[in-house]
């Protein structure tokens, strides 16, 4: 049984269980062993999802066991989404077969914020690079992301694969013209880890984790008790070799293995 200390549900004052996530997980996992064409996009871009909310209740129940295995399989249903020969086989929304069509028309951030922060987490870094390939600048937003978002997620991306700094300056401009607060503080993570700057990181990072702790953690909502995107650039730079020191009241929102 968890003890109550390791019990972050209660930590929070969150009013969750795994009961209120996990069968629906198992449903769609079934329904998408052989579904038919007009439900193969909806089941690929929802199970990665779901395999992260049953994740987040075996983190928060202080399972981190049970967590891993979860955080694999929203990490495989992510790449399936972004990747799978479906792309290939299902007729795009103008009645033609082409997996470019899919990839800058349909949702991306939120499979791609989630399954970046499991990857990272659970050290599988090739993982990490084939995200990264996946969002280009041409990926419309979609219903899951601001224009400053998904800016946000390109420049990490271009990072994360290595393109040349220069390739990130267009995302860094749109990102400055809005509002988008997160998408600010999170670009300057970027910025620093790009500069190989460990002052800056500790900087930068810190003030997006106070940003999150102050204004995106939400008791009522599961997928805003954790810090998914704060943990992935907390990963990015532990293994550039920084050690970034947590404010103790953040520490209990970053997903630790």
């Amino acid at each position: 049984m968890t003890a109550m200390k390791d019990n972050l549900f209660a930590k929070f004052g969150a009013k969750f269980e795994l009961g209120q996530f996990y069968p629906s997980y198992e449903r769609s996992k079934k329904a998408a062993l052989a579904p038919p064409d007009w439900l193969v996009f909806s089941l690929k871009s929802g199970l990665g999802s779901d395999a992260t909310n049953v994740g987040i209740c075996y983190y928060c129940l202080g399972e981190k066991r049970e967590a891993k295995v979860y955080g694999r399989e929203a990490v495989e249903y992510v790449l399936e989404y972004f990747y799978g020969k479906w792309r290939k086989e299902i007729k795009t929304g103008l009645g033609t077969y082409d997996p470019e069509w899919w990839r800058t028309h349909v949702s991306w951030a939120s499979s791609f914020s989630e399954a970046l922060c499991w990857a990272s987490s659970l050290g599988d870094w090739k993982s990490v690079r084939r995200l990264a390939e996946y969002p280009t600048k041409e990926s419309k937003p979609g219903v899951d992301a601001t224009r400053e978002e998904a800016a946000m997620y390109v420049a990490l991306a271009c990072f994360l694969r290595n393109d040349a700094p220069n390739e990130c300056e267009e995302c860094f401009n749109v990102i400055q013209k809005g509002g988008n607060q997160k998408a600010k503080l999170v670009s300057e993570v970027v910025r620093a880890l790009q500069a190989n700057d460990e002052r800056k990181l500790q900087e930068s990072l810190k003030a997006y984790f106070e940003y999150f702790r102050k204004r995106e953690f939400k008791r009522t909502k599961l997928s805003k008790l954790l810090c998914l995107d704060g943990t992935t650039l907390l990963n990015v730079g532990k293994r550039q070799g920084f050690d970034f020191k947590a404010p103790p009241e953040v520490e209990d929102h970053i997903i630790r293995f």
